[in-house]
């Protein structure tokens, strides 16, 4: 199971990493309109690639850490009961900014994202490291 649960913890760094990169694409390369109703915003959203390729894999995150704490429970594997639900928990920490985000367009929003995303980053890599 602990090589399971490394794979795991594997795919969902990688996960992230895909979404860092996604997020910092977005943050240089597309302009969000400047005002606009929430239903504009998130049409906006939707129809632009990138971001909607960044909500996607963030959505996949959300799912793939939830799996993860379910299992580790479910198996009772002590290295990864606090790594797999820390880094669930920044995960959507991570989420619920970036979707206050598309309405808000608040940068601080932005920055807790990017601090959600390197403290899951460091969840899973100690879930690794103490299941070694």
């Amino acid at each position: 199971m602990k090589n399971t649960l490394t794979r795991q913890g594997f795919g969902l760094i990688n996960g992230l990493a895909a979404q860092f990169i996604l997020g910092m694409a977005i943050n240089l390369f597309v302009t969000f309109p400047e005002s606009g109703s929430p239903r504009a915003m998130w049409d906006f959203t939707l129809h632009n690639p990138l971001v909607l390729a960044h909500l996607a894999i963030g959505t996949l995150l959300v799912i793939g850490a939830a799996a993860m704490v379910v299992r580790v429970f479910r198996r009772g594997v002590a290295a990864w009961k606090w790594p797999a639900v820390s880094g669930m928990i920044c995960i959507l920490v991570a989420w619920a900014a970036g979707d206050t985000f598309v309405t808000s367009q608040a940068d601080i929003l932005s920055y807790v994202m990017s601090l959600a995303f390197l403290l899951a980053m460091i969840s899973y890599g100690v879930g690794i490291y103490r299941s070694r």
